[in-house]
């Protein structure tokens, strides 16, 4: 299978990648936003789970088009699954003290979610194929 990670340094998304690794092969490309930390994460499970392979792919995920750019390029060869585990641990009392705040968290929360979320599905109905799951 050719599995997408979207946040793929996450805990529940790096759980999910052992996860499915420890039971067969497969051709995972993981998508995070700090270039050190996905390497990091292809580097650790290439040498864990030797059968799969890993590439790692770093995006801006507060930019629309680097997004689409990047859904685009993805899709060109079909994709199985993609897993959107995308977020961060917002400080419900900072933002509601400082807005600038809050629109930086639900940019990265929500938005880009729902953008990588539409994108990844009018590529899959294109090829009439492939699955979307999110969590967060």
């Amino acid at each position: 299978m050719r599995i997408i990670v979207i946040s793929a340094t996450s805990v529940l998304a790096r759980h999910c990648v052992e996860h499915w690794a420890g039971r067969a092969n497969h051709e995972f490309v993981l998508i995070g936003r700090e270039r050190s930390r996905i390497q990091a994460t292809v580097d650790d499970l290439a040498i864990r789970y030797p059968e799969s392979s890993f590439v790692g792919k770093v995006s801006d995920f507060a930019d629309p088009a680097q997004i689409q750019k990047l859904i685009h390029s993805l899709s060109e060869k079909r994709f199985d699954l993609v897993l959107i585990a995308q977020g961060s641990g917002t400080s419900q009392l900072v933002a509601s003290q400082d807005l600038a705040y809050l629109s930086a968290e639900l940019e990265v929360n929500a938005v880009s979610v729902a953008l990588f979320t539409e994108g990844f599905t009018q590529s899959a109905l294109k090829a009439n194929h492939g699955t979307i799951g999110v969590i967060g």
